[in-house]
């Protein structure tokens, strides 16, 4: 699934609810994406020029500050690593329209106006140098070489061996959970929670085949998933009434084939959790 957020009056201080295409596995290719907002609030997720899903984010802009910095590929903190390449990036002052979004796609992530040539250099001939005649020698006579003594030579000192150094071992990598993030849908009289598990090594690298469960409070009980290559896995309940303010979800255990589970080092980037448990609010 593809997740646009974005800050404004009317949202929380990470950019929820987002824009989701539900469903839409994100693809191992060069994919062509584009969020938009227009000035009425309306979102849109196009991939390669197709319109895939559309929301709302009112409010404005009022709470941004100039001293926000730009990351790409990666959170400020360095913790949640995007393993995929960039071709182009642009951001526009103004939401495209469709038919905008559908002609740069079909640009190409390459397009680009062909180079003047350079003229080329025409060589210049290198003067010719005049030859100077040499000097001539005048030989001079050998010295005579005294003979020396030659010294008597002292023996060197038998070394100390000194003892090996002792090699410490190296820490043994455990796994934890490094992101916990949630989003709310409206279902009719009922909602909805959808949830984002990140978990990384004690390097901070993603880790995939990583079996997450945990345990819902306030609606349907245990609930499992298993990450992807890029070490996040979701798990979703619905059918909550409008009548229950927020729900809990407890991570039990993690567990993996080569990798241990440390609870204690559970954290959350966003700071909507403390990586171990995550309560998420009523829409």
């Amino acid at each position: 699934d593809f997740h646009a957020r974005l800050k404004t009056t009317e949202t929380d201080s990470n950019g929820e609810p987002p824009t989701v295409t539900f469903g839409d596995m994100v693809d191992r290719e060069l994919t062509h994406v584009v969020f938009t907002r227009s000035a009425d609030g309306k979102t849109k997720i196009y991939k390669n020029g197709v319109l895939a899903a559309s929301s709302n984010a009112g409010g404005d802009l009022s709470n941004w500050s100039a001293d926000y910095r730009l990351a790409l590929g990666n959170e400020l903190t360095g913790a949640r690593g995007w393993l995929g390449e960039f071709h182009f990036v642009a951001f526009f002052d103004r939401a495209l329209s469709d038919s905008e979004v559908q002609a740069n796609f079909k640009s190409g992530p390459d397009a680009t106006s062909a180079p003047a040539p350079e003229p080329t250099a025409t060589p210049k001939p290198a003067p010719t140098a005049t030859p100077k005649p040499l000097p001539t020698a005048t030989p001079e006579p050998l010295p005579t070489a005294t003979p020396k003594p030659l010294p008597t030579s002292t023996p060197e000192p038998t070394p100390t061996p000194k003892p090996l150094p002792t090699a410490t071992p190296e820490p043994v990598k455990v796994m934890r959970v490094s992101d916990l993030d949630g989003t709310t849908q409206k279902l009719g009289t009922f909602w909805a929670v959808h949830l984002l598990i990140a978990i990384t090594d004690s390097d901070g690298n993603p880790v995939a085949g990583a079996t997450v469960r945990g345990t819902w409070q306030g609606t349907v009980g245990e609930t499992s998933c298993t990450t992807g290559w890029m070490g996040v896995c979701m798990v979703s309940t619905d059918g909550i009434p409008m009548g229950t303010g927020a729900v809990a979800w407890d991570v039990e255990t993690v567990s993996h084939p080569t990798l241990p589970y440390e609870p204690s080092l559970n954290s959350d980037t966003d700071g909507d959790s403390d990586g171990s448990r995550i309560v998420v609010s009523k829409p």
